[in-house]
């Protein structure tokens, strides 16, 4: 038991060190971003996936096929954007509801709706919406 606990200590201090060093790296001078800049980027990120998810929305409301829904240029930079999506797209889910499920599954890696309850709409959202509750990305 342990060991095991160790084992998965080392695994996160590895995780922290090599995003510390991708940190550094990704600035010029090898210094961490201010908070200001932090705070910056993320209300960019923010205004960003707000207006490639009304663009995606505009412009597939009307469509019937999930593969044009999935594919549409907006809908593929919103999954680009990796995790920091996530709050935003339980958002959506949650307020607006919409065909979230492809994303959610290419940024996540987990399914967790049912085999059963595939293509049911209302169950795959409540599916959704309990892993983002219990994965700490709803509140």
């Amino acid at each position: 038991m342990l060991y095991a606990e160790l084992l998965e200590l080392k695994s996160s201090v590895a995780d922290l060190k090599s995003e510390v060093t991708s940190l550094r790296a990704s600035t010029a001078l090898g210094r961490m971003p201010s908070v200001e800049e932090r705070v910056r980027r993320r209300r960019e990120q923010f205004v960003e996936f707000h207006e490639l998810a009304a663009q995606w929305r505009a412009e597939t409301g009307g469509y019937s096929m999930m593969t044009s829904i999935v594919t549409h240029p907006a809908y593929l930079r919103i999954i680009g954007m990796g995790e920091q999506a996530l709050p935003w797209i339980f958002f959506e889910l949650e307020e607006h509801g919409g065909h979230w499920y492809v994303a959610l599954r290419a940024i996540t890696g987990a399914n967790p709706v049912l085999y059963e309850d595939r293509g049911r709409r209302p169950k795959m959202r409540e599916a959704w919406l309990a892993w983002g509750r219990d994965n700490g990305w709803i509140d």
